[in-house]
């Protein structure tokens, strides 16, 4: 019999790969039309609320992957063997294809033209910015490689769960309005990596842990 959770996993999956697609498709329609000084055209506004109505798919994910990592874990990955299969599964869902697009798209095209850096292209690979939304695939990695701890450490105390989610919350704010209005000293250095901030675990780890 088939479990209808899943099935609604599923269509969320449907939906969020839908609304990646969208968010794509639309920018650039956007920026062209920013760039032509046509911002309030009914065509703008209706790219505008295509692609932030989209805006939910990637908190979408890690909302799923989260469940997924906490479902059915009735020992909260005390089994090291357990452990080890999970984080196995996960790497190699995430990262073989992430490495492989990266390949293709990013280190080829450079070494054919004799500009690979071997320096930025580590950077690069570690930040998820060899491809269109790596950030996305290397936090998620992040947070797949910590979520067995999440559980051990929270168990069934939702509240431990709630503090965690309170937190990322604000620090997360905090980084943005130090990024977005800062005018201290180091806000030069907070903005330039605020696009980095997203590649890692930190911004998304709320949605992450809530879908436990």
């Amino acid at each position: 019999m088939t479990d209808n959770r899943f099935l609604q996993f599923s269509f969320v999956r449907f939906l969020s790969i839908l609304g990646v697609v969208i968010i794509h498709a639309t920018a650039p329609y956007m920026v062209s039309l920013i760039r032509a000084s046509n911002q309030g055209t009914p065509t703008f506004l209706s790219l505008v609320f295509l692609n932030q109505a989209a805006r939910f798919c990637v908190p979408a994910f890690f909302i799923v992957s989260g469940f997924f990592t906490a479902y059915g874990r009735k020992d909260y990955f005390l089994k090291p063997e357990e452990l080890k299969t999970y984080i196995l599964k996960r790497f190699i869902r995430l990262l073989l294809p992430y490495l492989a697009w990266t390949l293709v798209l990013y280190v080829l095209p450079r070494l054919f033209f004799g500009n690979l850096k071997i320096v930025s292209t580590i950077s690069a690979v570690l930040l998820g910015s060899t491809i269109e939304g790596g950030y996305f695939i290397i936090a998620l990695a992040q947070l797949n490689l910590i979520g067995p701890l999440l559980i051990r450490y929270g168990k069934n105390r939702n509240f431990v769960y709630g503090v965690m989610i309170i937190a990322s919350l604000i620090i997360t704010e905090l980084f943005f309005v130090a990024a977005g209005y800062g005018h201290w000293f180091l806000s030069q250095w907070v903005k330039v990596g605020f696009s980095y901030f997203q590649s890692t675990f930190l911004p998304w780890s709320s949605f992450y842990i809530s879908g436990k």
